[in-house]
């Protein structure tokens, strides 16, 4: 029995207490938990609070509940953990008892299914969809996960539960477990999510931008289908009738008719609306061309074929994708073939049993038969990369973020030194001045910068990784218990509670002052005027009094007076949590990046032009440049935050890690 049932029988329990009535049971069914007692029925105070009460007008019968035991003059809550009689998960759950039942729940890096009772590995999924710079899975919980380009918000979902969501560019939309439809990202006021349409639905699809302008469609569960948005070539004018299925593509549309039949309209420069005749059972409508299943297997498609990309290949098909210049199918044996754009088709994973695939401007993702997702293709913004797994700890640096996995070992993506913007554990340069990552340890404390990061260990003694131009990754002799990175220079606390700092030292930011400090932030960017580096570096003092030095043109090095427990320094600014709660920033403020709102916040952390706090309930917010989104969190419970130039990302509350914001570069 579920958690959910339970807790409805608990609930129907408790109006059936309301009275007895004569040869009955008085028992509302699992559906009736939201109905009012009947107020006319006499009480049965010769049962327990926690029985059943049948009577007539000589008799009344005692029955204990479910989730309880005794005679129904007495009952016992059941310990259904204890016992082992629960329906938790036995090798990802765990089971904690309640009053007249129980509640399941499952071990770091799995969800909770749709049931309750089953946990799923919350990395893999069961559909993906791959759009422009960016691709969405709906996990086997039925949340959904994005990664990649998030300029728009498209790559932040709502915490909803999800049969299918669809990515294409800027914009993505899906169906809920409920069949409603939501949509975020370009084509919802500001990024946040909203239903264009109402009704419940079985399918949807998003068309791929025209210019600025962009068209989606959906199917609901009668069969009809509705349009919506730019309609330039006619695209949302969808024909009367009832349709198996529709896909929007580039300011076109096709549809799956009842009787096999395919019909395409709108845009038709390439002969993309110019549909095959023939008996078809799935349709995928691309950028300039389209492919289809016919009933007998076969795989045909039309439209422009610049890349070959309608050039299908021989054999029997399942599923077919229409992508930008390439097209990909999953045949009847589960193996995957591609065609058209060599830089995605000859990358296709040559071997694994899958049973869903899906083109997006420049990469491609598929589920296979055990839900882990593949991509493969174009991945400058990690629109190839999906994420996995859960984490104790983030950093996040200018170009850089790192995370240490909970069964441990260190993660890094973003701009590596000679490594270009692959998600990989690989580091060094041409010029050999770049130090290795050690991917196999473990850190109470890892820090990132520009494209290096620092890891101290529980002895004190540190290690940093990646760019070493400046020194910045040669730390100084010495035990430390607390270190940050700034673009080029970094700054530690030591053991002694003294302050050292090294690399670049132009602007004075190394040179620390003598005494004792609790906390030191290092900050910097390369200034827009000049081209080359500023830094500056700001401590907490025992009492929590700030102390700064280094560069000073914006002010970043004059802190407010007062006691602070927290500290971050951003490119040109710097921010504080005081004793309360409250923030206070001062330094470079042309993007509001100093301009705080109210608290009260927990942590802090600040980049070149934005800044992120986690308050005091658990949610982000964020303040400042906003041009990627970057200043746009999503919605949900946090415990911890980092800043880079454009983007962000922050742990949440179940070690699962969120990034929003532009490309990381």
């Amino acid at each position: 029995m579920s958690s959910s049932v339970r807790a409805t029988l608990v609930w129907a329990g408790l109006l059936a207490l309301a009275g007895c009535k004569g040869n009955s049971l008085t028992e509302s069914s699992p559906h009736d938990a939201g109905s009012e007692p009947d107020a006319s029925l006499p009480t049965c105070p010769e049962c327990d609070p926690r029985a059943w009460c049948a009577s007539t007008d000589e008799t009344v019968t005692c029955t204990c509940r479910d989730g309880f035991v005794g005679d129904g003059h007495s009952c016992v809550d059941i310990d259904e953990c204890a016992q082992g009689t629960d329906a938790c998960d036995r090798q990802h759950g765990i089971c904690a008892n309640s009053e007249g039942g129980y509640v399941c729940s499952c071990v770091p890096g799995w969800s909770l299914a749709l049931d309750d009772l089953t946990c799923v590995d919350s990395v893999v999924g069961t559909q993906v969809s791959a759009g422009t710079g960016y691709s969405c899975a709906v996990k086997r919980d039925g949340t959904v996960a994005c990664w990649g380009v998030n300029k728009n918000r498209e790559a932040a979902p709502p915490p909803d539960r999800f049969v299918e969501v669809v990515a294409s560019e800027a914009q993505t939309c899906g169906i809920r477990t409920d069949g409603t439809l939501t949509c975020w990202g370009s084509m919802c006021p500001s990024g946040v999510p909203c239903s264009p349409q109402a009704g419940t639905f079985q399918h949807v699809s998003v068309g791929v931008r025209l210019g600025e302008d962009q068209h989606a469609c959906a199917l609901h569960t009668d069969g009809h289908a509705v349009c919506w948005g730019d309609n330039s070539f006619g695209q949302t004018q969808v024909p009367a009738g009832t349709y198996q299925q529709i896909s929007a593509g580039h300011a076109h549309t096709c549809v799956l008719r009842n009787n096999g039949t395919v019909a395409c309209w709108g845009r038709n420069d390439e002969g993309q609306s110019k549909s095959p005749s023939g008996a078809f059972r799935q349709v995928s409508a691309g950028y300039f061309h389209n492919c289809a299943v016919r009933t007998d297997g076969t795989a045909t498609c039309w439209g422009n074929s610049s890349a070959k990309e309608t050039q299908a290949p021989a054999g029997a098909f399942k599923q077919v994708s229409a992508g930008g210049y390439v097209s990909c199918g999953v045949r009847t044996d589960g193996t995957l073939a591609c065609w058209g754009d060599e830089s995605i088709a000859q990358a296709t994973p040559a071997s694994g049993i899958f049973q869903q695939v899906s083109i997006g401007g420049s990469q491609a993702c598929a589920t296979r038969t055990d839900g882990k997702i593949v991509c493969w293709g174009d991945d400058s913004a990690g629109e190839s990369t999906p994420p996995g797994g859960t984490v104790q700890q983030l950093a996040v640096g200018k170009y850089l973020t790192c995370v240490e996995r909970t069964e441990g070992g260190l993660v890094c993506w973003g701009a590596a030194w000679g490594c270009g913007d692959l998600p990989q554990e690989c580091w060094g340069g041409p010029s050999g001045s770049d130090l290795p990552m050690p991917v196999s340890e473990i850190f109470p404390q890892i820090v990132a910068g520009g494209i290096n990061a620092c890891g101290v260990r529980d002895s004190g003694n540190a290690t940093c990784w990646g760019d070493n131009q400046y020194g910045q990754s040669t730390l100084p002799p010495g035990a430390f218990k607390q270190v940050s990175l700034g673009y080029e220079h970094g700054c530690g606390v030591r053991t002694d509670d003294s302050v050292a700092c090294w690399g670049y030292y132009r602007d004075g930011q190394c040179m620390a002052p003598a005494g004792l400090f609790r906390q030191v932030a290092a900050g910097g960017k390369i200034d827009a005027a000049s081209g080359s580096p500023i830094g500056h570096s700001c401590a907490l003092d025992a009492s929590g009094a700030v102390a700064c030095w280094g560069n000073n043109q914006y002010g970043q090095s004059a802190p407010p007076a007062g006691a602070f427990r927290q500290l971050v320094a951003g490119g040109a600014n710097a921010c504080a949590v005081r004793a309360d709660g409250t923030v206070a920033c001062w330094g470079d403020n042309q993007y509001g990046q100093s301009s705080p709102p109210a608290g009260p916040f927990q942590q802090l952390a600040a980049g070149d032009g934005h800044a992120c706090g986690v308050r005091a309930d658990g949610t982000v917010a964020c303040w400042g440049d906003n041009q990627y989104g970057q200043s746009a969190p999503p919605a949900g419970t946090f415990r911890q935050v980092g800043v880079a130039a454009d983007h962000t990302c922050a742990l949440r509350t179940d070690a699962t890690i969120t990034c929003w914001g532009g490309l990381v570069r």
